[in-house]
Parts: structure tokens; sequence; C-alpha cells
């Protein structure tokens, strides 16, 4: 990494690690070797139901938190994982069921923190010790009727920080974050096909359980829920399609990310999610 880091004209850097004074140049490098895989096995029970297993390590980079002086390090992150699950196809493939069930293991997970120990203003990344993901999704697909296609969708996780300690202390009972524990969605197409082409009208309503951004109350996003619906008409010739869509029906207002400042510069940012839209499409298929 090669950094100069001039703060109102004044070296910022340690100077044990200037290369060059007249730029407050600095180099430092690091390297890792990453190992990865991925091992899976399946089997077919009957025509109709089959399962797998599936474990495989994968890493995500490290780097330098070029802002600082000493031009810290943060170490690459690793995660293991391990998941099983079936799939299903049943009465004459009108239901089709997913299931699976995982754990995630971290060493290291990359964190944003926006302020020190002191309290001082900082933009820099924050690696974890350890922490685990355990959880599970089922998805359900379901053709009732002839046109008519329903679906349900629910997952559920558990993450818990198991080793956390940084200068403030043990961590390791905060809540965890950019995570929700309780996702779930409904969702349902009807489509009626003419002489001509073929109307569809589709709605979904996908929801999410409290969600924190940072590790305190200040950042925590209530559980929400959105509402989309599409009215469509495809034809045959010409290819075209027209649709009608409206999105966030209800109005819900929701943050889609909060960034907080409090501990440094007493501010705490919301950036809210998108509002209710309509639109209007219309494509052409040569």
């Amino acid at each position: 990494m090669n950094t100069h880091n001039l703060a109102g004209g004044v070296c910022a850097t340690n100077p044990a690690l200037v290369t060059n004074t007249a730029t407050c140049e600095a180099d430092r490098e690091k390297s890792h070797n990453y190992f990865s895989y991925t091992l899976s096995a399946d089997y077919r029970f009957t025509p109709s139901l089959f399962g797998y297993a599936r474990t495989s390590m994968a890493h995500k980079s490290g780097g330098f938190n070029k802002t600082t002086a000493d031009l810290e390090s943060f170490e690459p992150e690793k995660v293991t994982d391990y998941e099983i699950g079936v799939k299903a196809d049943l009465l004459d493939r009108r239901l089709r069921i997913n299931a699976a069930a995982f754990i995630a293991y971290y060493r290291n997970m990359q964190r944003p923190i926006t302020s020190d120990a002191a309290g001082t203003p900082v933009a820099l990344t924050q690696s974890i010790g350890k922490s685990r993901i355990p959880g599970a999704e089922l998805e359900i697909v379901a053709l009732p009727a002839a046109g008519l296609e329903l679906s349900g969708t629910i997952g559920v996780i558990d993450p818990k920080y198991v080793d956390f300690t940084d200068a403030t202390g043990d961590r390791t009972g905060e809540p965890f974050t950019q995570v929700s524990n309780v996702t779930w969605s409904i969702a349902g197409t009807y489509s009626l096909p003419t002489s001509y082409g073929k109307y569809s009208v589709h709605a979904d309503y996908g929801h999410q359980s409290r969600k924190y951004f940072f590790p305190n109350e200040r950042s925590r996003e209530p559980g929400y829920g959105l509402l989309n619906a599409t009215i469509g008409l495809t034809l045959d010739d010409p290819g075209i399609e027209l649709m009608l869509w409206g999105r966030n029906l209800t109005g819900k207002k929701y943050n889609s990310y909060i960034l907080d400042f409090y501990a440094a510069a007493g501010v705490t940012t919301g950036f809210p999610g998108q509002a209710r839209t309509y639109g209007a499409s219309a494509t052409y298929r040569f």
C-alpha cells in the first residue's frame, strides 16, 4: 500500500513509516495465502425428492486503514459454512418445497466503525475475532389452479459474536449488525392466456424484522414490510409487453441505511428507502 497522509498541511503518518518526508509518503505491504474449497454431495431419494449436503470455505481480502497514523492493517475475512437441504416436487409437480439449514463460522469479519475508543471521528474497518451464524430457509411454490401461482418464503438466522474484544472491552454481547433475524415473503401471480397474448397480475409482500446498522438503539431500524404489484399484457404479434407497476404501495416509511456518527460528532443520519412509486413500461421483443 502507498499513501500520502496529509492533514491540514501536516504529515499525519507515523514518522517511522514515512519514506518521503516532502510528500508524507509511506509504504506498507502485507501478504496472505488463501485456501478455498467447495465440496458437495447429493442424493435423489425418489424421482421427486432430492437431498444435498454442501460445505465451502472462502476469504475476503484484508487491507490497511489509510487514515490512521500507523496505517493499521485489518485481517482477511474467512468464512466456513455447512449446509444441508431437500428439494421436493409433489402432487404431480403442482407443489414444490425447498428447505435448507446452514451454519457459517466467520473469523475476522470486517465491520465499519465511525469513532474510536476516545470518541474521535474515524472511518475505519475493524476485524472481529469470531462469529457464528446458524439459520434455516423454507420456500414453497404452489400451482393450485390453471394460470395461478402462489409462493412463500421464510428465512431465520441467529447470528452471535463468539470472540469480539477491542480497546473498549468485551463486546460479544452486542447486537449483530447488518442483518434481520427473520425475513418472509408471499407472492401471487395470475396469468390469463388469450388468442392474441396473455394478461398477468402479480402482487408480492416482503417483511423483515428489525435490523441494527450499528450496535446501538440509534441505528436500529424497526421491522417493516413492502407491498408491490404489477399488471401486464404481453402480445404475441407484435412482441410487445405493456406493464403498469407500483412499488411500496402502502407508503411505508423506512430507512435503507443508518450512519451513526453520534459518539464522534453527535450526528446519526438515516437514508430513506424507496417511497411509494408508480410507473409504466413497454418492451418490444425482436
